[in-house]
């Protein structure tokens, strides 16, 4: 049974996997875009409105967890602590998750497993960072089991692959005693499985699975031939992240300069900082050193006539 906004039998079709109409489905995914850009008010403010426009339905609320994680993910890169943040993020989760089991009530199924096990698993995630070890364990085995048999019983819903395979992937990653004390049997070979499905074919998860697995292959099993293709991406759809420009630049030095995409990641950087970005003072990001070894790239290729404007950028910061 579809549910739909105030009017039953209203004209608005549902969105290809999820049964949110298609205004709420694309107001949702400008929220994620909002929150992936750091614009972390904005993304609130969107999930918000698709609270009151869907009351009933749980990915609105879902979406506004995913805000307010992207906030708390600033937060521990930070190092500091902020329980005023976490106590908003769990004070949705509750919200939340009453939705999504009312949701569950009325309509068993899938998509009502996969709404449930996303808000556990949500909460899950922001217990690991507050390092409530045994509180994310429980969150995460009840997500895996309930993300589980929303995939059994729909095998095309990709979006369910996401929270499986951070859990396969995050759980093989834990200490050895800690795995063996909670009895944790992570597979990181299914994991990046599953998290590429989602990556191709997730509606609501594709972009956060892209990053995740830009993130993996470059900084945590290094592979730049298989970081390549969802660094450029995650990195062109929101340039303005520092993270993700982080990201472009350590895959441009790792596949090295000579190379065509190497040269392409690192233009797009450069652009953008001659136009006048910056990353936080505390996240710098060590363009200028990666420029002179570009410039050096192109003078050994024989072409002066691209090393030439990085050259004057960087005489220009001379004393």
């Amino acid at each position: 049974m579809l549910w739909l906004p105030r009017l039953a039998g209203a004209a608005e079709a549902p969105s290809a996997v999820h049964d949110l109409p298609r205004p709420g489905m694309q107001a949702l995914l400008e929220c994620q875009d909002a929150y992936q850009s750091l614009e972390f008010d904005k993304a609130e403010a969107l999930a918000a409105r698709a609270i009151q426009e869907y009351p009933q339905h749980p990915l609105p609320r879902l979406f506004l967890q995913a805000s307010l994680i992207a906030r708390i993910q600033e937060m521990v890169l930070d190092r500091r602590a902020d329980p005023a943040l976490v106590a908003r993020f769990e004070g949705a989760t509750s919200q939340s998750l009453a939705v999504a089991q009312s949701w569950g009530q009325l309509w068993p199924g899938p998509r009502a497993q996969l709404y449930l096990g996303t808000c556990l698993g949500a909460r899950g995630m922001v217990r690991l960072y507050c390092r409530s070890y045994l509180a994310a364990y429980r969150d995460g085995q009840q997500a895996s089991r309930l993300l589980s048999q929303a995939r059994a019983g729909d095998p095309g819903l990709a979006d369910a692959c996401f929270g499986l395979g951070q859990y396969e992937y995050e759980c093989s990653r834990m200490a050895g005693v800690l795995r063996l004390v909670l009895g944790l049997h992570g597979d990181a070979e299914e994991g990046l499985r599953l998290l590429e499905r989602a990556a191709e074919e997730g509606e609501c998860t594709a972009i956060p699975a892209r990053a995740c697995l830009a993130r993996i292959y470059l900084l945590e099993r290094p592979d730049p031939a298989k970081a390549l293709p969802y660094v450029k991406d995650i990195y062109a759809r929101y340039p303005l992240h520092y993270c993700y420009a982080g990201y472009a630049l350590k895959e441009a030095l790792a596949l090295g300069l000579d190379r065509p995409e190497a040269q392409e990641l690192m233009e797009s950087l450069c652009r953008a900082w001659d136009q006048g970005w910056r990353p936080p003072s505390s996240r710098p990001l060590g363009l200028d050193a990666a420029r002179a070894k570009l410039a050096q790239a192109y003078l050994a290729e024989g072409r002066p006539d691209k090393a030439a404007p990085h050259l004057r950028r960087l005489a220009a910061l001379l004393p």
